[in-house]
């Protein structure tokens, strides 16, 4: 039996945003939605960040990584894309958040790129 690819990586690297980051993971995993994993990448911080991940570890859809060592900010994306299993791969900052709507939006933009053949999806902010 062939395990079914996760839809959605959702990519946020942090780095010592402890005051903004849980109204950021709240606004994602309190959707209803499963078809996705959220890869929260800890740079090193030392401000109580660790701390507050280590309260989303019992989230089976919620993956906590960290380099061995703080790294600049392109390595970091980097890193924490590496890690994503998903058929699309979304960024999101730590002092960020989604809308209420945004995985009923993203399934509609992903089903337009597959039948286009389309390989990204670029916006203008919100």
């Amino acid at each position: 039996m062939t395990e079914q690819k996760i839809k959605y990586s959702i990519i946020l690297p942090t780095l010592n945003s402890v005051k903004y980051l849980p109204t950021c993971v709240e606004t994602i995993i309190s959707q209803d939605y499963s078809d996705y994993e959220l890869i929260i990448s800890n740079n090193c911080s030392d401000d109580g960040t660790a701390e507050y991940l280590e309260t989303l570890r019992s989230n089976s859809q919620v993956k906590i990584i960290r380099p061995e060592k703080r790294l600049p900010l392109g390595e970091h994306w980097d890193f924490a894309i590496s890690h994503a299993q998903g058929e699309w791969v979304y960024g999101i900052g730590s002092d960020d958040g989604v809308l209420p709507y945004f995985f009923i939006l993203l399934d509609i933009l992903t089903d337009i790129a597959d039948k286009k053949n389309l390989n990204i999806i670029k916006s203008n902010r919100v």
